[in-house]
């Protein structure tokens, strides 16, 4: 298959086509005519870089990188900038005096093929800062894989497997996170202990999970029901990755139908920790702050969880759902929001844009079908890295 007939099997646009019969065919029509293209370096930066554009910048360290373009987008002050550097040293340093100098935020995230900083002479001062201030994502890669970001048009979203598979083209849904097919086409066919140190390093936005049972503080029992741990009424498969996931990545969504047994006011045992028993309960276990329980997606509605107490409530129906339907199959006291809204069902648009795109997640074996359906999320609220993309719950229905 020639790279032109493959792209025509693909979705999205590439940062350049692949195609050599149309580009020999451009530069045929192209005017033979000398014109002159000289500019000042503020009048291209003014021109060509906007606020938030994915930049990508030449060179290896401190050679032949584009020094006086870089500062002159400090000087303009421009916002949100992803950056994709080959070794990402001296090119990153200099744009991290857009951040936390009263420039607003010019630096938002980066892409490495090589390293931040140099070996010999590490970061800035004001590069340490702005890295350990946590507000530029940060996402080392190989050379190759970082060429192949480009290729897939996607710099920004890679789906996980917990079992090693990363970013891979699946062709249909595997039946769990060690199938074969998480590995299709990958960018990466890594191992497990690299997929959980990858949470532990805080580099993993969302994880999806599922189980048995989930309270109000959105912790989950995948283990036992009932009983006591030696003679339970029913033995469950364990937590699998669930509980290093939930612990480690920023924000656990749960996939789950909703009835009464799941829904319980405390779990019979905790297997995924959410809040445990409420507010600064994770951060005293000494899980990382910031992270917990996101919202709770079932077949009736999607919930989220209260800043404050850190209980579940109701945050949006689906379509031709009331509240008393997800109160009457909830098996806990579950507040409803003072204002809530019923969710409109999907555009053919977005769910177009469903089908393209992936979120960088790690998946966990208990809830592995919802990769497929992440389009039935609700549009997340940007985490200044990433967005989930919203659809129906429609695809539940026919998982």
């Amino acid at each position: 298959m020639t790279p032109h007939e493959h792209r025509q099997q693909s979705e999205g646009a590439l940062f350049t086509s692949p195609d050599c019969d149309a580009a020999r065919e451009y530069f045929r029509a192209k005017p033979k005519g000398m014109v002159d293209k000289v500019m000042s370096v503020a009048d291209a930066v003014s021109r060509f870089v906007d606020d938030g554009d994915y930049l990508a910048s030449g060179g290896f360290g401190g050679d032949r990188i584009a020094t006086a373009v870089l500062h002159e987008i400090v000087r303009q002050k421009r916002q949100n900038l992803g950056l994709a550097g080959h070794t990402s040293t001296h090119d990153f340093q200099i744009l991290c005096a857009g951040n936390l100098t009263g420039r607003g935020q010019l630096l938002d995230r980066v892409d490495a093929a090589y390293i931040v900083g140099l070996e010999a002479r590490g970061l800035s001062p004001h590069a340490r800062r702005v890295m350990q201030s946590g507000t530029v994502a940060v996402c080392e890669w190989s050379n190759c894989t970082l060429a192949l970001r480009f290729q897939a048009a996607a710099p920004n979203l890679t789906l996980m497997f917990e079992a090693g598979g990363v970013g891979p083209l699946l062709p249909r849904m595997p039946i769990s996170v060690g199938d074969s097919r998480t590995f299709h086409q990958g960018l990466m066919a890594t191992s497990m202990g690299d997929v959980m140190e990858t949470c532990q390093r805080g580099l993993v936005d969302y994880t999806f999970l599922g189980g048995a049972q989930i309270d109000m503080f959105g912790n989950l029992n995948s283990t036992r029901i009932g009983g006591d741990h030696q003679q339970p009424k029913v033995r469950l498969p364990g937590s699998g990755g669930a509980n290093d996931l939930g612990s480690l990545c920023w924000r656990i969504l749960v996939i789950t139908p909703h009835d009464q047994r799941r829904f319980a006011e405390r779990v019979d045992f905790i297997t995924t920790p959410g809040f445990l028993d409420g507010p600064g309960a994770r951060e005293k276990a000494g899980l990382p702050p910031g992270t917990g329980p996101y919202k709770v997606i079932t077949n009736l509605a999607v919930l989220g969880f209260n800043e404050e107490s850190k209980r579940m409530h109701v945050e949006s129906l689906h379509p031709n759902v009331t509240l008393d339907e997800v109160r009457a199959n909830t098996g806990l006291n579950c507040w409803s929001k003072s204002r809530w809204n019923s969710r409109r069902p999907p555009m053919t648009s977005n769910c177009a844009c469903c089908e393209r795109k992936s979120i960088r997640f790690a998946t966990s074996s208990a809830a592995v079908k919802v990769a497929k359906f992440v389009s039935m999320a609700e549009k997340a609220a940007p985490l200044g890295r990433l967005n989930a993309a919203g659809c129906s719950s429609q695809k539940v229905q026919e998982s």
